[in-house]
């Protein structure tokens, strides 16, 4: 008797899942699963090093009013750490104590309640909060604001204490990628706060691991290695803070030659991945309020005293409305066509990397992004929440991007919350400056397995338009591209022509030769966690194995 199809299907899936897995990643995973957290070190008489760090801009807006209720993903609740009735990624959002270092309005009385509480409602080791990715963000928060405050209770040092200490023994190795970079970043303030033994072992792991990993996230061109400009944002930030706590302690000082330059070239890859109106582009996990927007992470820089020159974007610029101008960023493989600081496309070419941990990757493969006039006309879809429910599984989707989907498949096999099983390639790409603009070119074999064909994609850049081009290759039945327009966007069809106008007023012809249909869609765009706005999704239907549309504005 064979095996059902479906069990075959998850079966294959999850091969391809991991078979990328270190064996480190798979050890730990099991060494976590059943052996406990050590017994909690007693110290009754910790003693502290004097941390000067320079003030940082505060960028967010307060999760914690001044009743001590908190909100995320458009929920408010009053303040329960051990709450069943919201998401995980909503509590752990609580138990970040991100207020303390991020929110505009800073409100001592209920920061000093709510460290209090914490450390009597949350004992050593029980509940969510001694997770190590909680952990990792909130001592450098509690550390951050100890600092501000000068006299410390010797409770609240203590409790602090035994998160670093929870923390050294739960290293996410098991996870690896931004987690790990957090975890070694706490370790390293954790060190150089407290004094003793213990305290010089965590900063040896975390000094180890940073050195490590600086190399390893961070790649040539500037870019976070898991691809996605929230991420990228939140980890230039991290950076931010080491350089911050190096400035005065001499352990740090051969880490500072190194990190000044991630920095420098991970604001220019930021600038370059940013829409005009000073945001983040929507490839993979992103979307607004999570990570620091471009101007906090700048201004952070000059703090610093990092000399922040012109963005690569706007240097060598053409004149508006004459030949555009391509930055592409090799390693992480995304590249930006500007015409003038107020258009610009944003292009993903990207392979779902690092193969170890693609957890934030979508199937958007060959997706893109459009802001003309200032203000975003395409866009992907962004995220609202975490977790495994049917909403995150369509905001990982190929159906999700503006892209093209193929017999109603995803590009990549993403599944589960985090999980990605067969993966595309990108297989060529090629880039040509003409005399008249640039042309870019690439092919990923996504749907290669069981169509025997290639999704390729050109996009032609000249005076005042952008050309998209699809072809897909191989045996299909059905194959759509989905261009989803910003919210304040207005479309209407004319014959094969969508005519798009912006709030401004200002007017974008969409032209579509090689459409069997043409139609527009009720969809939703999503900004931040919890939240859901309705815009318009074109879509058109392949008729053959070519599909143009040409925007002109």
């Amino acid at each position: 008797m064979s095996r059902p199809k479906g069990l075959i299907k998850k079966t294959f899936r999850f091969y391809h899942t991991v078979k990328h897995l270190t064996l480190k990643q798979v050890a730990y995973r099991f060494y976590y699963r059943v052996r406990p957290l050590p017994v909690a070190p007693k110290c009754p008489n910790v003693t502290i090093r004097s941390i000067k760090l320079l003030a940082t801009p505060r960028w967010a807006d307060g999760q914690f009013n001044e009743s001590g209720n908190f909100t995320f993903m458009g929920l408010t609740a009053s303040l329960n750490w051990h709450s069943f009735a919201e998401p995980k990624i909503w509590l752990y959002n609580l138990h970040y104590l991100n207020d303390l270092s991020f929110a505009k309005q800073p409100l001592p009385q209920v920061f000093d309640g709510l460290v209090k509480t914490w450390i009597t409602q949350n004992p050593y080791g029980k509940g969510i909060g001694w997770e190590p990715y909680p952990l990792s963000l909130r001592i450098v928060n509690l550390i951050r604001y100890f600092g501000e405050k000068g006299a410390v209770p010797n409770d609240w040092l203590q409790s602090l204490y035994q998160q670093a200490f929870a923390l050294s023994r739960q290293v996410e190795f098991h996870i690896l990628a931004n987690h790990l970079f957090a975890n070694a970043k706490a370790l390293i303030f954790a060190g150089c706060y407290f004094r003793g033994t213990e305290p010089n072992r965590w900063f040896e792991l975390g000094l180890k691991l940073i050195k490590k990993e600086l190399t390893e996230q961070f790649l040539e061109d500037g870019g976070h290695f898991e691809r996605s400009p929230m991420y990228h944002s939140a980890l230039i930030w991290d950076v931010c803070d080491l350089l911050n706590l190096a400035r005065g302690n001499n352990r740090l000082a051969e880490l500072q030659n190194s990190l000044l330059g991630i920095l420098q070239r991970g604001l220019s890859w930021a600038r370059a991945m940013g829409h005009p109106d000073g945001e983040i582009s929507f490839f993979n996990d992103a979307c607004f309020g999570i990570a620091p927007p471009l101007r906090a992470l700048e201004k952070y820089a000059l703090i610093l005293g990092l000399k922040l020159g012109a963005a690569p974007d706007s240097q060598a610029l053409h004149e508006e409305h004459k030949r555009p101008h391509l930055i592409w960023l090799d390693q992480t493989g995304f590249a930006s066509i500007c015409w003038d600081k107020k258009s610009k496309v944003l292009l993903n070419l990207a392979d779902k990397l690092p193969n170890y941990q693609p957890g934030h990757a979508h199937a958007d493969t060959l997706s893109f992004e459009l802001s003309i006039f200032g203000r975003r006309v395409v866009v992907n879809s962004g995220i609202s929440e975490y977790g495994q429910g049917s909403l995150r599984q369509f905001q990982r989707s190929t159906a999700s991007h503006s892209t093209v989907e193929v017999n109603g498949e995803n590009s990549s096999q993403i599944w589960a919350g985090f999980r990605v099983g067969r993966r595309a390639r990108i297989v060529s790409k090629k880039f040509i400056r003409t005399a008249s603009g640039i042309e870019v070119i690439a092919a990923h074999d996504g749907y290669h397995h069981n169509l025997g064909g290639l999704h390729t994609r050109r996009w032609v850049a000249s005076a005042r338009s952008l050309a998209i081009v699809d072809t897909v290759g191989g045996c299909w039945s059905s194959a759509f591209a989905r261009y989803y327009l910003a919210p304040d966007v207005q479309a209407r069809i004319e014959n094969s022509t969508v005519c798009l106008v912006t709030a401004e007023g200002c007017n974008v012809t969409m032209e579509f030769l090689g459409a069997q249909t043409l139609s527009l869609e009720v969809s939703s765009w999503y900004p931040t966690f919890g939240k859901s706005v309705q815009n318009t999704c074109i879509i058109a239907t392949l008729g053959h194995n070519n599909l143009e549309v040409t925007l002109k504005w």
